[in-house]
């Protein structure tokens, strides 16, 4: 159910993707700049050595021999095949030209894992925002917003990640090492044995994403909480859905692969470009919609349509009969404190419950003042207000016995009325 749930969101936010596509393409260029500068320095130290000047001039006499028509084609493949070897021997030999290089690669691995991992709050902010309200938020205002939390997330992250990575990475090359070495006689084993390592990596990738799946859900919902805080009280919930996790992330990662390696082919490697930034995007959609399930919070999968994540015969509605929900909303109108002004049209375009109170509506939900208050968590003289803003520009119905209204507004205007064009008043039916 989340992998579906989750295609639907990502389908209604799918130009997030390429926002952070081109997010993934500037810190790229950004980390390739760093890395080029530190590692300068070391490859002209090493390119300085004797021996690397003569390794060098070895090459290049092999290949002009071969460009003269001195030496046939199959001499001249071994002649630089032993170069090549001679070279990476003397490179093995050189202890601080190898530390220098693999110091050099962790810390700009590290470097662009922290500011991908920067990326992670913003996007799960936006697509929270749609889910709950169906509104529509920048990428950069929101990184801009989220800047403290997500610096001190992604900090905390790459610290936890980079040991789990290694052991992850250690576990499946040490796999592949013996295996190759165990079906050295039959190659078609040996061919096997990698497709084995690939699920292996699957499976370990889908079940380190679980473990931590309710983090960032945690951190969104809860902001009074430090990262750290967030991470424990997530674990709970993660462990009562797990199992529903675990299938939907190997799902994922199944259908990533599948689109990476075959539809890659197709599309001249667009998949592959587009791979990382869309992966991102879903993983994120999954912990939330996980989230929404777990605590029977509704959520908007596109602009008109609400899943009720409360399981049918346990839903409010079916529970209470129409006096005891009247009975409800009167209990909880005396317990709304009261705004003491009238709201202008104005105020009221401009508060986001009136918004969600147009997307109620339009769903095909009869609202009145009562449901207004109760569905959105709104004082009674919003709600009133918002009706009346409503009424006044002709997108409701007149009453109807139970004293309640049907919204008559279309996609379009709803648009409009987002960017600020208030459309002419509609003829209303009597």
């Amino acid at each position: 159910m989340e992998f579906k749930q989750s295609a639907s969101i990502l389908i209604s936010n799918f130009s997030l993707v390429f926002k952070l596509f081109l997010y993934i393409l500037v810190i790229t260029l950004i980390v390739a700049a760093i890395g080029v500068g530190i590692v300068s320095p070391i490859v002209k130290l090493f390119m300085s050595e004797e021996a690397v000047g003569g390794l060098i001039s070895e090459t290049k006499d092999d290949v002009n021999a071969f460009l003269k028509g001195d030496v046939g084609l199959y001499d001249t493949f071994y002649a630089l095949k032993d170069d090549v070897i001679a070279f990476a021997n003397y490179i093995i030999s050189l202890d601080w030209f190898i530390a220098g290089i693999v110091v050099v690669a962790i810390f700009v691995y590290l470097v662009y894992l922290f500011l991908f991992t920067l990326s992670s709050i913003p996007i799960a902010d936006i697509i929270n925002n749609s889910m709950a309200s169906n509104l529509k938020y920048g990428f950069l205002s929101n990184f801009a917003m989220n800047f403290r939390r997500s610096v001190k997330y992604s900090f905390i992250k790459v610290l936890i990640f980079l040991p789990i990575d290694l052991v992850i990475f250690g576990v499946l090359f040490g796999l592949t090492y013996g295996l190759w070495k165990l079906f050295r006689t039959i190659a078609i084993l040996q061919y096997f044995s990698l497709a084995i390592i690939l699920v292996l990596g699957l499976l370990l990738a889908s079940l380190r994403q679980t473990l931590f799946s309710g983090w960032i859900p945690r951190l969104i919902f809860h902001p009074e909480e430090g990262v750290i805080t967030a991470l424990k009280k997530s674990m709970p919930a993660v462990k009562n859905n797990a199992k529903v996790l675990i299938m939907s992330y190997v799902s994922i990662y199944f259908v990533l692969y599948f689109f990476v390696t075959v539809v890659g082919l197709f599309t001249f490697g667009l998949m592959s470009i587009l791979a990382p930034s869309l992966s991102y995007v879903i993983l994120r959609i999954v912990e939330l919609v996980s989230y929404y399930r777990t605590n029977k919070l509704k959520f908007y999968t596109d602009a008109l349509t609400v899943v009720d994540t409360t399981e049918y015969g346990m839903r409010e509605e079916e529970q209470l009969t129409p006096e005891q929900i009247v009975v409800k909303e009167r209990r909880l109108n005396a317990n709304i404190r009261e705004v003491s002004y009238d709201p202008t049209q104005e105020e009221i375009l401009a508060n986001p419950s009136f918004y969600e109170a147009l997307k109620l509506g339009m769903s095909g939900e009869l609202i009145s003042s009562n449901t207004l208050q109760i569905r959105l968590g709104i004082s009674s003289t919003l709600a009133k207000a918002i009706i009346k803003t409503m009424n006044d520009l002709g997108y409701l119905k007149s009453k109807t016995k139970f004293g309640t209204k049907k919204v008559v507004i279309s996609q379009e205007e709803y648009d409009r009325l987002l960017l600020g064009d208030i459309a002419e008043k509609p003829m209303k039916d009597d």
